[in-house]
């Protein structure tokens, strides 16, 4: 379980989270050289999170989760640590396959409208981390109503790289 508050938890590379932001974001997904924002489903509380690690490209999960999107990341050290909204540590993670260099990253979420904001579990995440060139940001699934605030389907979206919105 992680910490959340104001709707994200991290991945961090080194020291702390900082503040910039990458152009190639997803809306529930964001990374950039050495850092991860992921968005939850509450403003607050604990969420269960799976990170896995691959040597290859994973299978998608798309009919076990409600919301599913794809980005790339570039990684200088080749080992993440799970972070909490204060960036405390929760989870070092095994080394990268690759060690440092490309990666892609695909973020499943499950029962994000579930959140209360109460301090409880809420929503689960499986996030897949393997090598592989740089590509762009994409929505694989997106069914939720986080989801979707994330992700409005018209002409008011900012386009996101390889969606066609």
């Amino acid at each position: 379980m992680v910490g959340i508050r104001f709707a994200r938890f991290h991945l961090i590379e080194s020291g702390r989270l900082a503040n910039s932001r990458s152009p190639a974001k997803t809306g529930l997904l964001d990374a950039s050289p050495g850092q991860i924002w992921c968005t939850t489903g509450a403003r607050i509380g604990r969420m269960h999170v799976t990170v896995e690690i691959a040597t290859a490209c994973p299978d998608d999960a798309l009919d076990e989760y409600e919301d599913v999107v794809e980005t790339s990341y570039e990684s200088p050290r080749g080992r993440l640590t799970v972070v909490d909204w204060a960036s405390r540590h929760v989870l070092a993670l095994p080394p990268m396959p690759g060690g440092p260099g490309s990666y892609r990253l695909r973020y499943h979420l499950r029962d994000m409208d579930s959140g209360t904001g109460d301090g409880q579990g809420v929503g689960r995440c499986l996030l897949r981390i393997w090598p592989a060139a740089p590509g762009l940001a994409t929505e694989l699934k997106i069914t939720s109503e986080c989801g979707r605030f994330w992700h409005p389907a018209d002409e008011r979206t900012v386009p996101v790289a390889g969606t066609g919105r």
